[in-house]
């Protein structure tokens, strides 16, 4: 029985369905990709008790490689120190090789500023200060950069494995994978972020269609496995554990229009701010969601959602923000214009254009759904590291973000991301 096999059997038994439940508990809800130290200490702990094995071979530093550098320099700094994606151009700098699959550096780039977009395309509190937002969001593409990296040779192992399992996935699933991901991203950016994102990225539909491919082969993998070992029995048990993990809150549609205020302003000077959104609302309407947005894009200072309109996108109780804004919110019934909200960023006025009420609350399908997705997300991140290393797999794994090798062109149709601004430090 090799590690993948033994994995597989160790998440099956029975007696682990507490542990797994602690776990799931852990990690993030949604499935977001998020490991946790003391989940990869309690899984490798549970591992080597049923099952024997160690987790001594296949360390991380066969995966992590580091390049040999030219010793050339750079402004007088040591060749040592100067990583390849500032010696080359990102689009012909390797930095994860999965087989004969290789991640760009330029690629990467891109995929880390997704998923910092991602955990950003949320409340920001009215009136934030830019220069700590720029420093919260370099923070989190840092962050990205490391997780996205591991995660896609993942991704791409797992997938290889899903095929050597006899796997197969249809063009009309992708189809309505896509649909389901554009529908998600809609609610989460708005339609208009959403394709002012996809055009920042450079997603290239044939791309999308390949990463959609290998997550469906992933899950019907995993999905597979899950069907034969959990009865509804067991799946009723986990949510039990943890039902709030598995429900899911009654959720706002929200526009805003944002007249900002600073510290320094005198109490004339808000007093005319107020009076400027005054004037705005008179040209607002209950139930005109549209013509909100439209004042919206002329009028609000909220740089973030302008081009959309004032479009929040889905909030709900426990949404980060101001408590101000997230109080007028909840009172504020369907298509109504709210009263001016003072906020210590600003004044505004909200409208909420669509509820969605909380599902979850006793072991519904909906809450099903989400113990399924749950653990299918789980099974994937105990499988992924030790796919990465199973020599039966016969694929070799490299990866380093500062880069592996150089490719003598880049790849056509392979686009970097429009990425923010980075340090001098970096």
């Amino acid at each position: 029985m090799n590690r993948i096999e033994r994995s597989l059997e160790s998440i099956r038994k029975p007696r682990v369905l507490v542990v797994l439940a602690l776990l799931l508990a852990l990690t993030v809800p949604d499935g977001a990709a998020q490991t946790s130290g003391i989940a990869s200490k309690v899984t490798k702990a549970k591992r080597a008790d049923e099952t024997g094995a160690t987790e001594t071979e296949g360390t991380e530093d066969e995966v992590f490689k580091t390049p040999e550098l030219s010793q050339t320099t750079i402004e007088g700094v040591a060749p040592e120190n100067v990583p390849l994606y500032r010696r080359y151009p990102p689009d012909r700098v390797v930095v994860g090789e999965v087989g004969n699959e290789i991640l760009t550096r330029a690629e990467l780039d891109r995929l880390a500023l997704s998923k910092a977009l991602m955990v950003s395309g949320r409340l920001w509190v009215a009136g934030e200060d830019e220069e700590v937002a720029k420093r919260q969001e370099e923070n989190r593409l840092l962050q990205a950069e490391q997780e996205v990296l591991y995660e896609w040779a993942s991704v791409k192992c797992l997938a290889h494995l899903a095929r050597q399992k006899g796997v197969r996935v249809s063009e009309e699933e992708v189809d309505e994978k896509i649909a389901l991901v554009e529908a998600e991203g809609k609610a989460k950016l708005g339609s208009e972020n959403l394709e002012k994102t996809r055009s920042a990225l450079g997603i290239a539909s044939d791309e999308l269609r390949r990463d959609m491919r290998e997550a469906l082969l992933i899950d019907k993998f995993v999905l597979q496995d899950i069907e034969k070992t959990f009865t509804d029995q067991g799946l009723k048990a986990m949510y039990d554990a943890t039902p709030a993990r598995y429900a899911t809150p009654k959720r706002y549609h929200v526009l805003r229009i944002l007249k900002k205020t600073s510290p320094t302003m005198s109490r004339d000077e808000r007093r005319d701010v107020r009076k400027d959104l005054y004037k705005i609302c008179k040209k607002l309407e209950d139930g005109d969601a549209e013509a909100f947005k439209e004042v919206a894009r002329k009028e609000t200072q909220d740089e973030r959602t302008r081009e959309s309109g004032g479009d929040m996108g889905w909030l709900d109780a426990s949404s980060v923000g101001e408590r101000a804004t997230i109080e007028t919110m909840l009172a504020l019934e369907l298509g109504r214009v709210s009263d001016i909200v003072e906020t210590p960023g600003g004044f505004l006025v909200l409208m909420v254009t669509e509820i969605e009420e909380a599902t979850g609350q006793t072991f519904d399908a909906a809450a099903r759904k989400r113990v399924i997705d749950a653990l299918v997300f789980e099974y994937r991140r105990e499988l992924g590291p030790l796919v990465m290393r199973d020599p039966s797999l016969g694929l070799k794994v490299r990866l380093n973000s500062s880069g592996l090798r150089v490719l003598d062109e880049a790849i056509p149709g392979r686009t970097a991301a429009t990425l923010p601004t980075r340090s001098a430090g970096r």
